[in-house]
């Protein structure tokens, strides 16, 4: 994402947005995210068209707190290699038919900033996913990162609204908001992990040009 803006930007080529997001997603499959910011929804058919949309900005979401666990592992499962095996497990259908629904309960608990509803059904669909892959016989969640995701929901099952997800890669992302987010990082903590404080980021931009 900030290579495409920058390029925009150093030769003046006037770009719109969505032709940015396209061109980033050609050189990393989740650059267009980072092109537009907050959250946003990605279309990916029919092929090879994509259609992204901004759904929340980063202001929208200044209230979310978000920590990173990482985990020193030194392998993951690409994004390929997560769609396969989801593909050929036998709930997979199952899951197509899900995903209208979280992204509509999502959507509306953005609308309502019901952020207990966008989480809950944003660690569903991530529990999900990897349970088709684990039952595939492939780890997306090591050990460590498994005892984590247990500490997350045992942390919520003590009173503090905190989900979690997690991709194919060596991070758990924690979410909270405000005014919980530093009682979760003291909990997670306490369970001794090491919580990296982020925030919903806006979309790349060029801050300084010469």
């Amino acid at each position: 994402a900030a290579l495409t803006v920058a390029l925009n930007d150093l030769f003046q080529a006037g770009l719109p947005q969505d032709e940015i997001a396209k061109l980033a997603n050609s050189v990393s499959e989740s650059a267009i995210r980072a092109v537009y910011g907050g959250i946003n929804i990605l279309a990916v058919t029919p092929a090879p068209m994509f259609f992204a949309r901004q759904v929340a900005s980063e202001e929208d979401l200044k209230d979310i707190k978000i920590f990173g666990l990482e985990f020193d592992y030194e392998s993951r499962l690409s994004a390929e290699e997560i769609f396969q095996l989801t593909r050929l497990n036998p709930f997979y259908q199952y899951r197509l038919n899900r995903i209208p629904e979280w992204i509509a309960q999502i959507k509306l608990g953005l609308l309502t900033k019901d952020w207990k509803r966008v989480f809950e059904n944003a660690e569903d669909n991530c529990h999900n996913a990897h349970y088709l892959v684990e039952s595939s016989g492939r780890r997306c969640r090591r050990k460590e990162m498994m005892n984590a995701c247990i500490d997350v929901e045992e942390i919520r099952a003590s009173g503090l609204p905190v989900y979690w997800t997690a991709g194919g890669g060596k991070v758990i992302n924690i979410f909270s908001w405000t005014p919980y987010g530093d009682k979760v990082e003291q909990e997670l903590i306490k369970r001794g992990h090491k919580p990296v404080r982020y925030k919903v980021a806006p979309g790349a931009k060029v801050v300084h040009s010469e």
